[in-house]
Order: structure tokens, then sequence, then C-alpha cells
């Protein structure tokens, strides 16, 4: 008799201590409610190191750009099956352009003019028209729809980024694109994303590690890391006389981001992210009988701060 209740209070231990080994699921998928808008403090600073070699010869230069700013994020309509119309705002940007020779260009969208007139109407092009945005239930954009009318503000002779580039940007400020409804702390999910870039399509195979909770100011914030391996798939159309002869190589490229994640609202109070990429681009010269060997060291740092909240 005592055997036997020794082995069940041994069993009922047992199953105590592996219930309390197991993580508790956590849904980290955004929780749009209508009428809830958000603001975000951004700041991006591209530091970019460029290196020219034909023959013996050889020629460096570097350049940095950074734009601070704020936007603004909006649900508009949620759906039944918890998808969403939100719109994003960009209210104000500021660019800061350092040349190779150290001269320094300012533009501000909130200013009536710039050093570069052309980032300028830019800046205030992208200002002045909201992007409306549609986000599935599991935090990805779908859809987008707004550009033209930037286009349209900046003028035919301004180069406007593309659909997919403010794409980009929505996916990097409120929400945790693909995020599964129940995650383990300790775990992870994969997702693929393909942005666009000066030299073609940019694919991202970007793994999501849930690491930690922690309360901030009563809030539990979920930590959440995620590390992407690039894949550049080159477009060669972009190039003088479709490329012909054109190599081009992405040698390095990751992107390693922090989020942290409210979960009483559902959405991003914070992120990081340092995106690095070398790519060697060789052109070959006939006439000189030699190859033109042109490589671009870049380290992209950014970061988005949730400063209010209705």
């Amino acid at each position: 008799m005592k055997h036997w209740i020794l082995t069940c209070v041994v069993l009922v231990v047992s199953v105590v201590g592996l219930a309390q080994d197991v993580e508790p699921e956590t849904n980290l998928r955004p929780r749009f409610v209508e009428g809830r808008t958000t603001r975000y403090a951004l700041w991006t600073v591209r530091h970019t190191n460029v290196n020219m070699t034909i023959g013996e010869r050889s020629q460096s230069a570097t350049t940095n750009m950074q734009v601070e700013g704020e936007v603004s994020w909006r649900v508009d309509a949620v759906n039944d099956d918890g998808s969403a119309t939100c719109t994003m705002s960009l209210e104000w940007l500021k660019a800061t352009f350092t040349a190779p020779n150290g001269d320094v260009q300012t533009s501000d969208s909130r200013q009536g003019s710039g050093d570069n007139e052309v980032m300028h109407s830019l800046l205030q092009a992208m200002s002045s028209a909201p992007l409306e945005l549609e986000m599935a239930a599991d935090g990805s954009v779908t859809a987008i729809k707004g550009v033209d009318a930037i286009k349209s503000a900046a003028g035919e002779d301004v180069r406007v980024p593309s659909d997919l580039d403010f794409m980009e940007t929505a996916s990097d400020l409120a929400t945790l694109p693909f995020a599964p409804m129940e995650l383990a702390m300790g775990n992870g999910y994969d997702a693929q994303f393909a942005w666009s870039h000066d030299l073609g399509t940019l694919h991202h195979e970007q793994r999501y590690t849930f690491k930690s909770i922690e309360q901030i100011a009563g809030i539990p914030i979920a930590n959440v890391d995620a590390r992407a391996d690039l894949r550049l798939e080159p477009d060669l159309s972009k190039l003088p006389e479709g490329g012909a002869g054109v190599d081009i190589n992405l040698e390095e490229g990751e992107v390693v981001t922090q989020v942290m994640f409210d979960l009483q609202r559902h959405e991003a109070v914070g992120r990081n992210a340092t995106q690095t990429t070398v790519i060697r681009v060789k052109i070959p010269v006939p006439a000189a009988n030699q190859t033109l060997v042109r490589t671009m060291e870049e380290v992209i740092q950014s970061q988005a701060l949730r400063i209010a909240e209705e």
C-alpha cells in the first residue's frame, strides 16, 4: 500500500513539474481596433562605401544618408476574419546627406526649401499623401494604395519609391508579419519577403524567435529577435544595354532585428534593425580589354519607436 501511494505521489509531482516546464503559448498577431491610432518616430542611417577598380587603378568613395521623421498608423476598418484596412501617414521627414568630400546637404519636409531640391520635393510629396494598406490577420501587408498620389505631387523628374518600398516600410512598423496565433517562448517561425533593390529584388529568408516577456510600466512586452539571410535576384534590364556581360554577386547579406511587441495593444512598441550587404559587380570594358569591378559595402541601421497612442 505504501509503495502504491509513493508511486502515485511521484507521478503527480512529475506531471506538475512537466506542466511547469511547458511554456504557455502567446498570440503575437495584431489585434486591430477600428479608430485606434499610433504614432512612431523613425530613424535610419545608410552608410555606403563604393570601391571602383580597373586594372591597377582603384578609387573609393563613402557617403552617409540619415533620414528621420514621424509616421502615424491608423486602423480604419476591421473585417470579420481579423484583417483590416489601415492608413500610414508620413507626417514629416528630414534627410541629411554627407558626400564623399564631407559636404552636407539637408532637406526637411516641414521647410519651404532644402539644400537638395529634388530630395526636398520627394520628402514633401511623401509627407503630403497618406497610404492605404490592406493588412492580413497575421500582420502581413497584402495591398497598398496612394503611391500614385505621391508620384503626382513629386513631379515627373523625381524618382519616387515603388509600391513595394512603401509596403516594406509598413511591414517594419506596427506588426510582426506572418505571426502565428500561438507561439511558445523559445520557439520561432519563418517568413519570406521579396523587396525592391536598385539592382533587382532582394529576397529575405527570415526567422523570428520569441525570446522573452518583460514588464515595462506595467505592460507585458514580448521580445522577438529576427535574422534574415539575403539573396539578390539581379534585374539586368535596369542596366545600360540590358547588362550584357555584367556579373552581379551578393557576397554578404543579412538583417538582424529586435522587436518589442505590446501584448496589450498587440502592436510594436519599438524595433531596431541592422542590414549588412556586400555586392560586387563586374563590368567588361572591351575597349580596354579589362574588367571594371565595383564593390559596394553598405550598412543600414533603422529604428522605430512608439511615441503616442490613442
